[in-house]
């Protein structure tokens, strides 16, 4: 005891020893903000922590996602940090208990995906940039197996799903904020639209893209959704609570595609419980909605200047009615380009991450924006194809339908609690590729985890019905 007091005394000395040196540097309060969240999980755990322990502490870092440490080329995300340590205490653990590292054979597919990638370094512009990007890709997918083989009871992987939606709805709770005080923005912030003297921001927690924060929580939304209907089980009113601050914080980021992933969520969820007529209520109430809204655009953008920013995004109702293309942004010339740059590179594509700076060489003539040289795809599926050809596609797609297929083979063999599960990471995965059709999301962290999370639930079904 004296020597654990002693040692967290040398700690605070040095701690106050560097502050003064660093204390200007925003940075460094990133790094103490890691701190706390692990000396709070050693606190709460007495010093007995354990590798399930680290995992949480990796949760918690997903809606910080772009605090980072470095520079803007070289650069430590804080959730990378969390991974070393985590890498560690697997390492240590697995040591304890020594046996074969063994690779399921869905991993083959994704290691060919990444086989591929590092193939296609050769097509690229700037190949240390493609090849920091396939080291990304290695470690998300070290972080995926690490996931699936760390988790081996039921009580772990439900243990880690409430983990991931209360985190994610007190996050939410900052994004709320974060529309009307832009102090509280971690990244710099561009009002979305003015109403009178209050100004809304669009907020992203900790990410520098709203939409992408979006996704993050519907991912946990469909989990949280799927449990609220699991019979008899306790504490359901903190995950109906939860639900209702991940809605809320969709809403905030005042993202298109979010709002469409969440609503592909509830329908998929509302079906699979066999709502079927309440399916059909809703769909026909989004249907109705949109053409209202196309019937009296003119008075949207006159007297609705939240619903004109939140829907049309374009300020000019003249300029959308002539370009409706304006909608979408730039994802349309993106979407073009992108298709070019397969069409000419159909087996290793142009090269990772390379897509958005060959966008000049392949823009439309008509584009919109024609002076511009860069701009990002837009399309997970266009950027697959573009970046690593057809075979990129194929793989990581197949990758995603083999686990889709093996939680759906054990989906009616599993209880009510296990199927609950399932059908929550199914809903995540669903929104992940509706999201896939306007985002490029192959680093999405939070895709990653729920694989890991789908592949040891399979991992559990299988050893009980073996």
């Amino acid at each position: 005891m004296k020597t654990r007091a002693l040692l967290v005394f040398l700690f605070a000395v040095c701690c106050g020893l560097v502050l003064p040196f660093f204390a200007q540097s925003r940075q460094l309060y990133y790094l103490l903000f890691l701190l706390i969240a692990v000396l709070t999980v050693f606190f709460l755990k007495k010093g007995e922590v354990t590798v399930y322990d680290w995992l949480v502490v990796f949760i918690f870092t997903i809606p910080f996602h772009d605090l980072r440490i470095g520079g803007q080329v070289h650069f430590l995300r804080l959730s990378e940090i969390a991974f070393i340590f985590l890498f560690i205490w697997y390492l240590a653990e697995k040591n304890k208990n020594p046996g074969m590292f063994k690779i399921p054979k869905v991993f083959f597919l994704i290691l060919a995906f990444l086989a591929i990638n590092i193939l296609a370094i050769s097509k690229s512009l700037y190949p240390l940039i493609s090849v920091k990007r396939v080291l990304v890709l290695l470690y998300l997918i070290v972080f995926c197996y690490l996931v699936s083989d760390i988790v081996k009871e039921k009580r772990w992987i439900f243990f880690l799903a409430r983990a991931m939606i209360i985190i994610s709805a007190l996050s939410a709770v900052l994004a709320v904020f974060q529309v009307f005080i832009p102090q509280l923005q971690f990244v710099p912030a561009s009002p979305l639209v003015n109403l009178g003297s209050v100004i809304l921001y669009r907020a992203s927690a900790g990410w520098g893209d709203p939409n992408y924060y979006a996704l993050y929580l519907v991912m946990n939304f469909s989990l949280a959704l799927s449990l609220i209907f699991l019979p008899r089980l306790k504490q359901k009113g903190v995950l109906k609570t939860a639900a209702l601050l991940q809605v809320a914080g969709v809403v905030a980021t005042f993202s298109r595609m979010g709002f469409i992933c969440l609503l592909g969520v509830v329908f998929y969820n509302l079906f699979n419980q066999g709502r079927v007529k309440t399916v059909l209520i809703l769909v026909l109430a989004v249907v109705i909605t949109g053409a209202f809204v196309l019937v009296n655009i003119e008075d949207i953008y006159e007297k609705y200047p939240l619903a004109q920013a939140y829907l049309f995004r374009q300020p000019g109702l003249a300029k959308l009615q002539e370009y409706p293309r304006l909608i979408l942004v730039d994802r349309w010339d993106a979407f073009r380009a992108n298709w070019q740059m397969f069409v000419e590179n159909p087996l290793l594509g142009v090269g990772p991450f390379m897509a958005m700076y060959n966008y000049g060489k392949y823009k439309p003539d008509d584009a919109l924006a024609y002076n511009r040289e860069i701009l990002d795809s837009h399309n997970q599926y266009l950027q697959l194809l573009a970046e690593k050809g057809i075979f990129g596609l194929l793989t990581f797609m197949g990758f995603i339908f083999i686990v889709w297929k093996k939680i759906n083979y054990y989906l009616g063999k599993a209880g009510k609690d296990l199927k609950a599960l399932a059908l929550g990471f199914k809903g995540a995965l669903l929104a992940y590729l509706i999201a896939c059709f306007v985002a490029q999301a192959t680093y999405e962290v939070q895709f990653w985890l729920t694989i890991g999370l789908s592949l040891a639930l399979i991992n559990i079904l299988e050893r009980h019905y073996a």
